[in-house]
């Protein structure tokens, strides 16, 4: 079992509830089933049997929702742009 914490700040460590609830959402959408643990955290729980293909797979799911979370939070926290 592998344990990821998701956190809005790494200084901080504010928790990210809403940004594990939604890797979670956007995992299971893409065929990867992770767990939450948690307030934060996310688990991931291989077979046994998984071989290299299959990880590689379940890694490469796990990075690109990472990377939608990751930009969905920049975009929130950004300041809307004002019309002059």
């Amino acid at each position: 079992m592998i344990g990821i914490e998701l956190v809005k700040d790494k200084a901080t460590r504010e928790p990210a509830a809403a940004l594990r609830n939604r890797m979670e959402t956007l995992a299971f959408e893409k065929g990867l089933m992770i767990l939450g643990c948690g307030e934060t955290s996310i688990r991931l729980c291989p077979p046994l049997i998984v071989n290299e293909h299959e990880a590689t797979v379940a890694l490469d799911i796990l990075e690109e929702c990472l990377t939608q979370v990751e930009q969905e939070h920049a975009r929130a926290a950004a300041p809307e742009a004002v019309a002059v």
